[in-house]
């Protein structure tokens, strides 16, 4: 007895490296995405190319009179749907910050904000907007608004 469990106690590191070097991409895409999905700010899944934009900006507001976490995430899908969004972010605890970044030549920032309420059966109010120019895409987008800058 003392054998076997010796002996299994040797293959465990061998059993590890077989499990790890044969692991799919498949499966560790995965493991990321349920591992974003904890995460307090909603993004999107894939980012759209940022190198044909030709006025390259950037708007953060707060969301007001919504506190649900897929109301949050369907203002953030509405955003991103619109053609010259390039990315967009929703915090989703307090305060509800947004931001967007999308390219001015093809996109007013109005007609995203009236984008990201479009269809929302609560009264949802967006307050502090923020719309400024940048020079380059952020490597994370984090909206301004949110629970270390309130």
């Amino acid at each position: 007895m003392k054998y076997v469990k010796s002996a299994f106690l040797a293959s465990l590191p061998a059993l590890f490296l077989v499990s790890f070097v044969f692991a799919s991409p498949e499966t560790n895409a995965q493991e990321k995405k349920s591992f974003d999905g904890q995460d307090m700010v909603f993004r999107g899944e894939t980012k759209k190319s940022a190198k044909d934009v030709k006025e390259l900006r950037r708007v953060d507001f707060k969301v007001e009179g919504s506190a649900c976490a897929s109301c949050l995430r369907r203002i953030r899908e509405r955003m991103e749907a619109e053609d010259g969004v390039v990315e967009a972010a929703v915090m989703i605890k307090k305060p509800y910050g947004a931001a967007a970044i999308y390219d001015g030549s093809k996109i007013k920032v109005d007609k995203i904000l009236k984008a990201a309420l479009k269809g929302e059966k609560v009264k949802v109010k967006i307050t502090e907007v923020n719309d400024r120019a940048i020079e380059k895409m952020p490597f994370i987008l984090v909206p301004t608004f949110n629970q270390l800058n309130k």
